[in-house]
């Protein structure tokens, strides 16, 4: 539960082409991954990282900003 997902990171073994670098367009395939490592479903990865991303935000942007991403 302490977990958020980046994407600008060095190439990753379990992309189609692990030889470039990882880009925020990978999320989908990074969350995938992270669900089945931890034997859960996308969805339950996708809503712990996202409110480990927003709690991590708080204070460094406008809280209007957070309470519109959720």
């Amino acid at each position: 539960d302490r977990i958020v997902i980046e994407t600008d990171s060095y190439p990753q073994p379990f992309k189609k082409n692990p030889i470039r670098r990882t880009e925020p367009w990978h999320l989908p395939q990074v969350a995938e991954k992270l669900a089945e490592l931890q034997r859960t479903d996308v969805e339950t990865v996708a809503e712990v990282t996202t409110a480990n991303y927003l709690r991590m935000l708080r204070g460094r942007i406008d809280e209007s900003v957070l309470q519109n991403a959720g």
